[in-house]
C-alpha cells in the first residue's frame, strides 16, 4: 500500500460506504439494547463514571466516548448515529485494506462490498452503538497499521499493539482475540525483511526464548478452550475452536520439524515484546485511572471476573436441519473438489472444473436461501441464519486449506511470498474471529462479527479464477449484492415507516405499534404535569430514559434491571446484584412514576426475580394510564382490576 493511487482508492472508498451508510442512519430504534448503550452514555455526559455510578460488562470506552459526543452536539440518537456511518466506513475500507495485501485490487473491492451490504443491513443490530463496532474497528484498524506502513517491524507491532489495547477497552475480546491472532503469526515467522544483531544477554537466553514460543501457542489455544467452555456445550466449543486449533496444531508440528534459525527466534521474541507493551499501556492507564478513583476492584468485577460469569446467555450453532445438512454436504465436496483441481499440476480440464463448481455452489445456496425464505415468512432472515453460519465457516475452512498448500510449495517468487505470509495472518485473524459467535451463535452476532473474516473473500475467489480475469467473480458478486443495496434504498419509502415525533430522536424513522406507543408514552412523560416525576422503568428498556430525559431513580442498578427484562440473569444473582429494600426505600421516598408493558415478560422477570421490591411497588401503585401496550403506575390506593393478576399468577 505504498502507492498514493492505493490510499485514493481507499478514500474513495470510504467515502461511497459512507454515502450509503446514511441512507439506512435513521432507520429503526432499539428500545432495549440501544437503550442501554445510549441511556449509560448519556449519564457520562452528565458526569456519572462507569462502574461507580452504575455497572455495565461493557468496557468503559464506549460509554465515555460516546458520552463525549452527547455532552458536546447534545443529547440525541442521530448524533451517535452519525459517529457510526463514520464507523462503519471505516471498518468497510479496513477490510479493503487488508484484502488488498492477500490478492488482486477488483478481488479486494469485492471484500469491500460485501462489508457495506452486511454493514448497511436495514435492522436495529446495525444502528445500535454496540461496543464490537469500536472494538473491531480499532482491531481491524491494527491490522493495517500492521500490514501497510513502511516502518520497523518493532515501531508496527508497538503501534498494532496500541490498536488493540484501547479495543480491549470497548470490548474485551474484541482486543484479545486480535492481539492473540498477531502474535501466533509472529511465532509463524521464518525470516525477517531485518535482522538485528543479538545482545549477549539475548543470546544466552536463547533456549528460553524458544521455550516462550510453545508456551505461547499452547497458551493461545487454553485461553480459547477457556472462553468457550463457560455456558457452552462440547459440541458447541468444539466447532468453533476447530478452525484456529487445526492452525495451532499446523504450527506446532512445523515448530518441531523446521524451527527459526536463533536471529530470527531472538527478532521474533522482541517484535512480540513490543506488541504485548503497546496492548498493555491503554489497559495500564485505565486500571491506573480506575485505581486512583478507588474502583479497582468495581472495574475487574464489571469487565473481567465478576458480572460477565453471571450471565445465563447462551445461543448455540443452529442445529442444522436436513436443508442445511445437505448444503453443507455440498459445500464440503465443493471445497475438496476446487482444492484439487487448482493444485500444482493439475490438468487443465481439471482447472476448469473449479469454476463450474463455484457457480454450482452459488446456485444452490441460492436455491436454499429461497426455500428458507418461504418457510420462514417476514422473518426469513433468522429461520436462515444456520445457513448465514455456514458461510463464515466456509471461508475460514477454504482459507486454511490454502494456507496448508501454499506453505508447502517452497521457491515462491518474492510478491507470491508476501501474499502467502498474508494470507496466514488473515486467516489466523478469521480464525479466532470465529470466536465470537460465543456465547451466542445467532444472525446478529454472526454478521457482526463477519467484517473480521470478510477479506478471506480474496484469496478464495483468487484460487477459482487463477490465470484468468477476477472481473468475473467481482461481477457475479455485486450482481448477489445489488437486491441488498437496493432494499437499504427503498427501505425509506415503505409507507408503514414513518417519523417518531420524539425530541431527542430526530429524524429517526421507525414502523410498527411499539414505536408509535413509546412516542405516545414519551410525550405523556415529557406533559407539564409529568415534566418534574422521576421514571422507573421495569419493562427493561432504558432507552424510555433516555428519550424522556429520566434519570433512573436506582441509577446503580439500572443494568441488572435491563438484564433481569432480557432473561439473562438467575434470580439469585439477580438479588446479589441489587439490594432489594435499598432500592425499595429509594422508589418510596421519590415515588416515580413506574412504566412498563401491560404483558411483557421482561415485567415478569422483574416480578421474580425482585420479589421484595415489586411487592412493595404492586400494593402501594395502581395502573392511571395506558398508551397502547405500555402502562404507567402512579402512587396510591392498588386498585385489583387494573392489569397486575397477569403478574401474579406467573410468580
Amino acid at each position: 500500500m505504498k502507492s498514493s493511487s492505493s490510499w485514493v482508492i481507499a478514500a474513495g472508498l470510504a467515502i461511497a460506504a459512507g454515502l450509503y451508510f446514511v441512507l439506512g442512519s435513521d432507520l429503526s430504534l432499539d428500545w432495549v439494547d440501544e437503550g442501554q448503550v445510549l441511556y449509560f452514555s448519556w449519564r457520562v455526559s452528565e458526569g456519572a463514571l462507569p462502574y461507580r455510578d452504575f455497572q455495565n460488562i461493557y468496557g468503559p470506552s464506549v460509554f465515555l466516548v460516546n458520552g463525549g459526543l452527547l455532552a458536546s452536539f447534545g443529547a440525541d440518537v442521530a448524533v451517535i448515529r452519525a459517529l457510526l456511518v463514520v464507523l462503519k466506513s471505516a471498518l468497510s475500507v479496513f477490510v479493503y485494506l487488508c484484502a488488498v495485501r492477500m490478492g488482486s485490487r477488483p478481488l479486494a473491492i469485492t471484500a469491500w462490498l460485501a462489508a457495506v451490504v452486511i454493514l448497511g443491513l436495514p435492522w436495529p443490530y446495525f444502528t445500535t452503538p454496540y461496543a464490537n463496532f469500536y472494538g473491531l474497528t480499532m482491531s481491524m484498524a491494527a491490522l493495517v497499521l500492521f500490514v501497510s506502513l513502511d516502518s520497523s517491524l518493532a515501531r508496527r507491532c508497538l503501534l498494532a499493539g496500541l490498536c488493540f489495547g484501547i479495543a480491549a477497552t470497548f470490548k474485551q475480546t474484541n482486543g484479545l482475540f486480535g492481539f492473540l491472532a498477531l502474535l501466533l503469526y509472529l511465532t509463524s515467522l521464518r525470516q525477517l525483511e531485518v535482522v538485528e544483531k543479538s545482545s549477549s544477554v539475548e543470546s544466552r537466553a536463547l533456549p528460553w526464548i524458544r521455550v516462550t514460543r510453545w508456551v505461547g501457542m499452547v497458551s493461545c489455544l487454553a485461553v480459547f478452550g477457556a472462553y468457550l467452555s463457560l455456558d457452552s456445550t462440547l459440541a458447541n466449543s468444539l466447532v468453533l475452536v476447530c478452525p484456529i486449533a487445526a492452525l495451532i496444531g499446523w504450527m506446532m508440528l512445523r515448530e518441531a520439524r523446521d524451527p527459526p534459525d536463533a536471529a530470527v527466534a531472538i527478532g521474533v521474541f522482541r517484535a512480540q515484546l513490543w506488541l504485548a507493551l503497546g496492548a498493555v499501556l491503554p489497559l495500564a492507564g485505565l486500571v491506573t485511572a480506575y485505581a486512583c478513583f478507588g474502583l479497582a476492584n468495581e472495574l475487574v468485577f464489571n469487565v473481567l471476573l465478576g458480572l460477565p460469569q453471571m450471565l445465563d446467555w447462551f445461543v448455540p450453532l443452529p442445529t442444522p436441519n436436513l436443508l442445511t445438512l445437505l448444503f453443507a454436504v455440498a459445500l464440503g465436496a465443493a471445497l475438496v473438489a476446487i482444492h484439487l483441481a487448482m493444485a500444482p499440476g493439475a490438468a487443465a480440464g481439471r482447472r476448469g472444473l473449479a469454476p463450474a463448481l463455484a457457480v454450482v455452489v452459488a446456485a444452490g445456496a441460492t436455491v436454499a436461501l429461497l426455500l428458507r425464505i418461504t418457510q420462514g415468512a417476514s422473518h426469513w432472515v433468522f429461520s436462515a441464519a444456520d445457513l448465514f453460519v455456514l458461510i463464515p465457516f466456509a471461508l475460514v475452512c477454504s482459507a486454511i486449506m490454502l494456507v496448508f498448500r501454499s506453505h508447502g510449495t517452497a521457491n515462491l517468487e518474492p510478491t507470491r511470498t508476501t501474499h502467502r505470509d498474508m494470507l496466514l495472518l488473515f486467516t489466523l485473524h478469521g480464525s479466532v474471529s470465529v470466536l465470537y459467535y460465543h456465547p451466542a451463535s445467532d444472525f446478529a452476532h454472526v454478521m457482526m462479527s463477519a467484517p473480521a473474516i470478510l477479506p478471506l473473500i480474496v484469496p478464495c475467489l483468487g484460487a477459482l479464477t487463477r490465470g484468468r480475469s477476477p472481473w468475473p467473480a467481482v461481477l457475479v458478486v455485486g450482481v448477489l449484492a445489488m437486491p441488498f443495496v437496493f432494499a437499504l434504498a427503498a427501505a425509506r419509502h415503505i409507507d408503514r415507516i414513518e417519523r417518531i415525533p420524539i425530541e431527542r430522536a430526530s429524524g429517526i424513522r421507525v414502523a410498527g405499534e411499539l414505536y408509535r406507543d413509546g412516542a405516545l408514552l414519551v410525550k405523556y412523560l415529557s406533559a407539564p404535569a409529568n415534566a418534574a416525576r422521576p421514571v422507573f422503568v421495569v419493562s427493561g428498556q432504558p432507552l424510555i430514559y433516555f428519550l424522556a430525559d429520566r434519570e433512573a431513580p436506582v441509577d446503580a442498578y439500572e443494568f441488572a434491571f435491563y438484564l433481569t427484562g432480557l432473561g439473562v440473569l438467575e434470580d439469585a444473582d439477580a438479588r446479589e446484584l441489587v439490594n432489594e429494600r435499598e432500592a425499595l426505600r429509594t422508589v418510596r421516598r421519590t415515588r416515580p412514576l413506574i412504566v412498563g408493558e401491560g404483558f411483557d415478560t421482561a415485567v415478569t422477570h422483574f416480578a421474580q426475580a425482585y420479589p421484595i421490591l415489586w411487592s412493595g411497588i404492586r400494593d402501594a401503585t395502581r395502573v392511571t394510564k395506558r398508551i397502547g401496550r405500555f402502562q404507567v403506575r402512579d402512587w396510591g390506593s392498588p386498585d385489583p382490576t387494573t392489569g397486575d393478576r397477569h403478574v401474579e399468577s406467573r410468580q
